[in-house]
């Protein structure tokens, strides 16, 4: 068939195609999907889509209200933190740390504070940074610039903790991270506290944080390259290092396990020569005083054997035939494991 731009091939599946598009239109108009699955309701990625929230509900609510079914509303969902944007990997200075790490997590998420939907119930925090994130800021600390580790140059986000080579822009970056975490949890708390609630009674350890209806969750996992660097802060007491630091188990316990072993293992490797000069310590002293309780006892053996021979008047020949007995078992006593 001839057109003014050429020629258009017409085809018997036209009249298919068009009915196909007009029972998929038909189909979408009426479904309503399950409010939980994940499959269908992906992590929200940006701020901004925390508002849509609610016209996504309103529209299905409506959809099922037409034809009699009932809707549970959208009582859970899931933060993704991470922006899955990558940025170009060059040799980073501090002027340009911040700049890099807005990049990697969007630095608005705090606009979203009194947007989480009356009909959210459960919110999951999820941290965990995509593959291409990871490789990235691997990369960082093994291409970055020498850096002076003195405060006055570049600074760590911990007081009293110095910039370590090889590790510094990841503890950076994730202490970041964890600010960004806790600030987002302690502002939806707040946005749904009772006004007449201390927002420091709302915090439940080490179950989870709740405010009202409303339970929000940290996911996700830590990679442990991420944690190998976070370890090797020194300085003032870290949180994950506190065993009172109820804090950060009621937020991050989950997520930072592979951070709270790595940290433990080094513990433990340090405390290790001092267990095992313990250990040799006590294995000369239980020589000692396994030395010394044989001599006594032999010595009090020896002595009672005299007392009965005097007592007896025994001869010499049947005085030492009595005192072999005593000295044998004063032996075997002393010897054994007792």
């Amino acid at each position: 068939m001839p057109t003014p731009e050429g020629f258009e091939v017409a085809s018997p599946l036209w009249g298919v195609c068009t009915l196909l598009n007009k029972d998929l239109d038909a189909v979408l108009k009426s479904w309503v999907p399950d409010p939980r699955d994940r499959s269908i309701f992906k992590p929200i990625t940006s701020p901004t889509s925390i508002r849509e929230l609610v016209t996504l509900n309103e529209h299905f609510r409506t959809v099922a209200h037409a034809s009699g079914r009932a809707w549970p509303d959208i009582e859970e969902f899931t933060l993704q933190i991470f922006s899955g944007r990558i940025p170009k990997l060059n040799r980073y200075t501090n002027d340009d740390v911040w700049e890099t790490i807005a990049t990697l997590i969007d630095t608005q998420w705090d606009d979203g504070f009194g947007d989480i939907p009356p009909f959210v119930k459960h919110l999951r925090l999820d941290l965990t940074p995509p593959p291409a994130a990871v490789e990235y800021l691997n990369k960082w600390d093994e291409t970055a610039e020498n850096i002076n580790c003195s405060s006055a140059k570049l600074g760590h986000p911990l007081r009293g903790h110095e910039a370590i080579p090889g590790s510094h822009y990841r503890q950076k970056f994730w202490i970041y991270v964890f600010h960004v975490a806790e600030d987002l949890v302690l502002g939806i708390l707040e946005s749904r506290k009772d006004d007449r609630q201390d927002l420091q009674e709302l915090w439940v350890f080490p179950s989870g944080m709740h405010v009202g209806d409303l339970t929000i969750e940290v996911v996700g996992e830590l990679p442990m390259s991420q944690a190998d660097a976070l370890v090797q802060m020194r300085g003032t007491e870290i949180y994950w290092q506190s065993i009172c630091s109820q804090h950060w188990n009621g937020v991050f316990i989950r997520f930072s396990e592979n951070l709270i072993a790595a940290s433990k293992s080094i513990f433990e490797e340090s405390i290790r020569p001092f267990k095992e000069a313990r250990q040799a310590r006590m294995a000369e002293v239980l020589t000692e005083v396994k030395k010394v309780a044989e001599e006594l006892l032999a010595k009090s053996c020896a002595t009672l054997a005299e007392q009965v021979v005097v007592k007896l008047g025994l001869s010499k020949n049947q005085g030492e035939n009595l005192r072999k007995p005593f000295k044998r078992n004063a032996g075997e006593i002393c010897g054994g494991d007792q």
